[in-house]
């Protein structure tokens, strides 16, 4: 046992044998004030199985604080302010770095610290995720909130971060700069080479202003997962600090749900089945969801669903989340379908929160879908955002086993190695506590207390005896929190906590912490790749045109270089332009017709599971139909007495309207899934030959900058191939016909059948009124109905589909093509200054003075928009 830190005890493996674990928890009851740290080698969650067994008193368990001691094998800095670029001081191991940063308390020292993981000359990249996972691990069993961040992140931080201090500012520029060149190209002295270099650099102002239209921050996204009664809902709404999402069903979530923030000023509206409501409270739509998920559930039975759901909620600040409530592995009928769902949301999202309940964590069901998924994080490249919360921790404190939260989640982290899931975060959290604990904030505002602390045992007394016998969901906040305020100071030994310590040991803080350091990673990349390094490709055009300046001022010596690099420039310039082919093999013809190929199989696989999926909802209604002999007489006499069917045709109608927008759904999936395939491929080609232009103008750019001569500009960060979301409708009119042939007047449907023939013969022939043949009769007709409606759906899907893939391979070569063209025509500036340096000669040299002289005045005007971009770059 090292001993010889302040703060940090190192434990050894021989301290955690078996001879010396009663020794070793006995010399711990008696000094909870320490860190322990033991070696990676022996699970912490034996350790403390070991230790409950021993221990004199079992409170001592949740007062321990203890974690693993990793060995930093990338260089791990500490730093302090908000200065990243600052030195810092280097940490070897846990031990090193939690001795510096914890005081006697066990608390952070100052919150304004930063560990930065060196990753930038790293060939797997997947190194530094796995240091960054596991040293947040330790932090969460200590329960202490640390930044913590790889060094590659920090330089694409700092950049998104000057491009949005600059944003206005560069809009503004860039709008003089396009009046300027205008005037510009009215210059006399211009020849017909020196206006096109104008235009050129005109049309590069122009597109970048194009692009930034496109660099509004988009909220982070986020997909919530989880089986029945986890408390996912209530996490969902303890991110977004609002109470949308319904907690006191029974039912799983039949549906995807999406919560997506607007404008302060804007409506709370949902978006549902083709639909729009609005909602003036919070309240009334949560019992309008979970009104429609109980009619789901008592409507369609097993493999029941509905229409996936938006909602826009007003938020004072857009960055809010978006997230993506999800149907959990176990709701009625998921099977293959929720795995389709859960691999389209790890697409699209930039976190996926997996929930688990503390009570019967890691079931079948979930470690059979993690199993399902893990494919789909790992071909994403979203496997670290990918983390689990153990929710309902707080049952801990009631529990009559050991009260170690530490030893739950290390345990459920071996569990998740053995379905390869290593080095995946893992939270303890009670979400219904953050919850509780911000609706007892509230209170104690809304009772006038004006600054913190809010709650207090002395506090939560005072409003409990003021609002006694309110209302239920009130009395049950001020009841629970009070009940923390005990358990905090009976279990952890934490005397007079405030809402601080309620709101840390709700574990919420951490998760949220993670959560954005996760996301705004995905976000920023997203930024940096589809914004910046477009617009900043479009200022090395223009870079590369006004380097004619300096290039015509160099000397006889330096130009012999311009000469030597003249014809590996050509070859460059080559190979910019064969990014088109190279990249035109993948999204043409063969790249589409393939992808449309497996898009309509999938389709047609969808097409017989949507009729299945239609005639079980037949099957379901049918059982509710409650039919009698006379009903059945009255029918063959009238045939307008269908009043006993009236619910079971609405019934249908609902089951087809549902199976039809699920289909839409399913098709739009197909297209995401079969393009974001080639998607991935074309990428990864575009990547390629970018780096290939990249070593070959380093070779360059080596000969250049020996003689004095301009280098070549080239954009920091490589032009992103985009994602749209694609467009898969199906018309209206399916839904309209289904409806008055089904809903309005049932019998239409089957008069044309013979079916009332079949009625009339039973009375004729006096046959015995059976009524299990009559519902199979109506079964029959019901589904031929809904078969060729759903047909005829499909049809016009499958057109869609084809549409939809043609337009994303569209965008493709759009991203392909804009690509190709920045680094050509960067390329052939560069040529072309060359050139016409080289051969400045007699009247081809007054030309030129005149051009120059022009690009003079040009480059002087420029000077803003140009300081700006070298800011953004970084001074580069």
């Amino acid at each position: 046992m090292d001993t010889s830190r302040k703060i940090c005890t190192v434990l050894t493996a021989e301290d955690l044998s078996e001879g010396k674990i009663s020794e070793t928890a006995a010399i711990i009851e008696h000094n909870l004030n320490k860190v322990y740290l033991m070696n990676p080698s022996v699970r912490l969650c034996n350790v403390i199985d070991q230790m409950s067994k021993v221990i004199r008193k079992k409170s001592a368990l949740t007062k321990t604080h203890i974690a693993y001691n990793l060995s930093f094998g990338l260089k791990t800095v500490l730093k302090t302010g908000n200065d990243l670029s600052a030195d810092g001081e280097e940490v070897k191991t846990c031990a090193d770095l939690f001795e510096l940063i914890l005081d006697e308390n066990l608390s952070l020292k100052r919150e304004d610290y930063h560990v930065i993981i060196d990753d930038e000359n790293l060939t797997d990249k997947e190194l530094a995720n796995q240091a960054v996972a596991k040293l947040f691990q330790q932090t969460i069993f200590l329960n202490i909130g640390l930044d913590i961040q790889k060094k590659s992140e920090i330089k694409m931080s700092i950049m998104k971060n000057r491009f949005r201090a600059n944003y206005s500012e560069l809009v503004t520029q860039i709008k003089k700069q396009k009046d300027f060149l205008n005037a510009a190209l009215q210059h006399a002295g211009l020849n017909d080479s020196g206006k096109k270099r104008v235009r050129e650099m005109f049309d590069a102002l122009k597109q970048t202003e194009e692009r930034l239209a496109a660099a509004k921050e988009r909220p982070l996204r986020i997909a919530a997962m989880g089986t029945k009664k986890a408390g996912k809902s209530v996490v969902i709404n303890d991110l977004l600090r609002r109470d949308f999402a319904p907690t006191s069903t029974l039912l799983p979530t039949p549906n995807t749900v999406k919560y997506i923030p607007i404008a302060s000023d804007g409506q709370l509206t949902l978006d549902y089945a083709g639909k729009k409501f609005t909602f003036v409270t919070a309240e009334a739509l949560k019992k309008f969801i979970g009104d429609e998920f109980t009619k789901a559930q008592e409507q369609t039975g097993k493999g029941a669903a509905l229409p996936d759901m938006t909602i826009y909620y007003p938020c004072d600040d857009l960055n809010g989340y978006e997230i993506w409530d999800t149907p959990g592995p176990n709701y009625a009928g998921a099977g293959d379908e929720h795995r389709k769902n859960a691999e389209a949301c790890i697409r699209e999202v930039d976190v996926c929160i997996f929930v688990m309940d503390y009570s019967k964590y890691l079931t079948d069901d979930e470690a059979n879908f993690l199993k399902d998924i893990r494919s789909a994080f790992q071909k994403n490249n979203k496997f670290y955002s990918l983390f689990i919360t153990v929710n309902k921790i707080d049952l801990i404190y009631t529990s009559e086993g050991q009260k170690s939260v530490n030893l739950v989640l290390d345990y459920i982290g071996g569990k998740l190695e053995d379905l390869d899931y290593k080095n995946i975060v893992i939270f303890g959290t009670s979400a219904l506590q953050s919850f509780y604990l911000d609706k007892v904030i509230e209170i104690a505002k809304t009772d006038g207390a004006t600054k913190p602390p809010f709650v207090t045992a002395d506090s939560v007394n005072k409003l409990a005896d003021n609002h006694m016998d309110e209302d239920d969901l009130l009395m049950t906040s001020i009841d629970t929190i009070g009940g923390m305020i005990n358990k905090l100071l009976r279990f952890h030994g934490i005397k007079g906590a405030t809402e601080k310590e309620i709101e840390a040991f709700s574990g919420i803080p951490q998760l949220r912490r993670y959560t954005k350091y996760i996301g705004e990673t995905k976000a920023d990349m997203e930024i940096v790749n589809k914004v910046v390094g477009d617009c900043e490709g479009h200022f090395a055009i223009i870079r590369s045109a006004l380097n004619l300046v300096e290039y015509y001022t160099l000397s006889d010596e330096a130009k012999k270089y311009l000469r030597t690099v003249s014809s590996r420039i050509d070859d460059v310039v080559f190979k910019s332009k064969d990014i088109k082919y190279r990249m035109g093999t993948l999204t043409t013809d063969r790249g589409r017709r393939n992808a449309v190929r497996k898009a309509k199989e999938l389709a047609e696989q969808l097409r017989l599971d949507t009729i299945r999926d239609f005639n079980v909802g037949v099957d379901f209604e049918l059982e509710r139909l409650s039919v009698t002999e006379e009903n059945i007489r009255d029918l063959a006499k009238d045939k307008t007495k269908t009043g006993f069917m009236v619910d079971f045709s609405k019934g249908i109608a609902g089951a087809f309207t549902r199976t039809k927008n699920e289909a839409v759904e399913d098709c739009k999936r197909i297209v995401r899934v079969t393009s974001g395939e080639r998607r991935d491929e074309i990428k990864s080609a575009l990547d390629t030959a970018t780096k290939e232009i990249i070593d070959m103008v380093s070779d360059i750019n080596v000969t250049l900058r020996k003689s004095g001569v301009p280098t070549i500009t080239l954009p920091t960060f490589p032009i992103d191939v985009s994602m749209p979301t694609p467009k898969v409708s199906v018309s209206g009119s399916i839904d309209s016909k289904i409806a008055l042939n089904i809903a309005e007047n049932s019998i239409k449907v089957v008069e044309r059948t013979g079916f009332f023939g079949w009625i009339a013969d039973i009375f004729t022939t006096k046959t015995e009124v059976n009524i299990d043949e009559f519902k199979k009769n109506i079964a029959d007709v019901v589904k031929a109905e809904g078969r060729e409606q759903l047909n005829k759906a499909f049809a016009d899907l499958s057109r869609n589909v084809q549409d939809g893939i043609d337009e994303i391979f569209d965008r493709f070569m759009d991203d392909c093509d804009r690509t190709s063209n920045i680094y050509q025509k960067i390329f052939e500036n560069t040529q072309r200054n060359i050139v016409e340096v080289l051969d400045a000669t007699g009247k081809k040299k007054e030309e030129l003075d005149r051009n120059i002289a022009a690009l003079k005045s040009i480059e002087e005007n420029m000077q803003p928009y140009l300081g700006i971009w070298n800011d953004i770059r970084g001074g580069e």
